[in-house]
């Protein structure tokens, strides 16, 4: 590591390390002086001795004329360095009590794009689903990419093997005969609506963990990784589930 890096690990840039190496050198000296060692614009070198003042690296010496600046001794440097992170370590109880109060309560929000994306999201935490179920809304395969539809019925065929259960809300069309066909081999219940009243081209899923969405036209999927969402949107299909 040479000393720019040393600087850096500090929280220093690239330019304050320069300025402070250039004034450490000069010993006390201008802004002029400073920016000629360190290969910096007039102007710059003031504003970054002026940010090394402020953040207590160098001082800056009262005198006619000219201000000049001193830089700390590096022990200096490293010693208050130090002594901000032991100041730091006994905050992380405190941090971390405070990190325990919103544990598990930000959705993690994942984007996936493309055939392989689409693949990917729906096989997103499978392994953890085995043996459970989710709910779902499911869209029409009209108009749909035939690859896409064999990534769903592939996924199907796996969630079976998983002893993976599902209760849909499905709009009666004819593309979904197939799907429809193999529903029991796929552990899968359906209550059909009429297409006219639901023909939205987006399925939904909500399980225990996260609720997925795929956008079937568009190939793309979004998953909402958070217990308190799955369970509302799950809430919102029973509700819709005991009316139909």
């Amino acid at each position: 590591m040479n000393n720019i890096e040393a600087l850096q690990a500090l929280g220093l840039s690239d330019k304050e390390s320069k300025a402070y190496l250039a004034l450490l050198e000069l010993g006390q000296a201008s802004a002029y002086a400073v920016a000629d060692r360190a290969g910096l614009k007039k102007p710059t070198a003031y504003v970054l001795l002026d940010e090394l003042v402020r953040k207590n690296l160098a001082l800056k010496i009262p005198r006619a004329g000219k201000k000049k600046y001193r830089a700390k001794a590096p022990e200096d440097l490293f010693r208050d360095t130090e002594t901000r992170l032991e100041e730091a370590k006994k905050k992380i109880p405190e941090l971390s009590a405070f990190a325990r109060m919103f544990e598990g309560t930000a959705p993690k929000t994942l984007f996936y794009e493309g055939l392989k994306g689409v693949e990917d999201a729906m096989r997103y935490r499978m392994k953890e689903l085995k043996g459970k179920s989710f709910v779902g809304f499911y869209a029409s395969a009209l108009h749909v990419d035939e690859k896409l539809n064999d990534i769903f019925l592939r996924w199907n065929k796996e969630n079976a093997k998983l002893r993976i259960s599902s209760r849909a809300i499905v709009p009666d069309h004819p593309s979904l005969k197939l799907f429809r066909s193999l529903d029991p081999e796929h552990l899968r219940t359906v209550k059909m609506i009429p297409y006219e009243k639901y023909s939205s081209n987006i399925s939904i899923e909500a399980n225990d963990f996260f609720v997925r969405f795929v956008m079937l036209n568009e190939k793309q999927a979004v998953i909402f990784d958070n217990p308190h969402v799955a369970t509302a949107m799950r809430q919102l299909f029973e509700l819709l589930w005991e009316k139909i």
